[in-house]
């Protein structure tokens, strides 16, 4: 409690609270209920999930909420997660040519972690490999083995082993 009270000395704890409780009423939770409303599960619950466009409709709507509020510089690691997010979403939707352009939101603005961009990277990789073009997935996987760092990094090592 001794340490709690000296972080909060001199906050205006009442000021804090009305912002999130703002920020929550009026930017989360619409943005919760209008993606709520939108029957996307799983394409398991949905044969017919692509012409019915569902997961196009969350997608979409994301996006929206990450241009936003992508403006301001302290949202970058949301930013970035957000469109990794939809490029894996476009991904798991046989789209790789959409998916590539949410994945080189985050490659060209550097993203504010670098495994993240190093994510970004390697699906890029993967997507240019689904397209059958595999010169250039082999770039993107030299990029993200060789500028990036962790999991992903091995991976895209493993990858350009694979595509020789």
């Amino acid at each position: 409690l001794v340490v709690m009270e000296t972080r909060t000395a001199g906050l205006d704890t009442d000021a804090v609270a009305a912002f999130v409780e703002k920020t929550w009423e009026d930017e989360i939770v619409p943005q919760l209920t209008d993606y709520i409303a939108i029957p996307n599960k799983s394409p398991l619950f949905d044969p017919d999930w692509a012409e019915h466009g569902y997961m196009d409709q969350a997608v979409e709507l994301m996006e929206r909420w990450v241009q936003l509020h992508g403006k301001k510089a302290s949202k970058r690691s949301a930013l970035d997660d957000a469109y990794v997010f939809i490029g894996e979403a476009l991904q798991g939707q046989k789209k790789p040519k959409k998916a590539i352009h949410a994945f080189q939101k985050v490659y060209k603005m550097g993203a504010s972690k670098a495994d993240m961009w190093t994510k970004a990277v390697f699906r890029m990789g993967q997507c240019f490999e689904t397209l059958g073009d595999k010169a250039g997935a082999r770039a993107f996987y030299k990029m993200a083995s060789a500028k990036g760092s962790g999991h992903f990094a091995k991976k895209s090592a493993q990858r350009i082993k694979r595509l020789r």
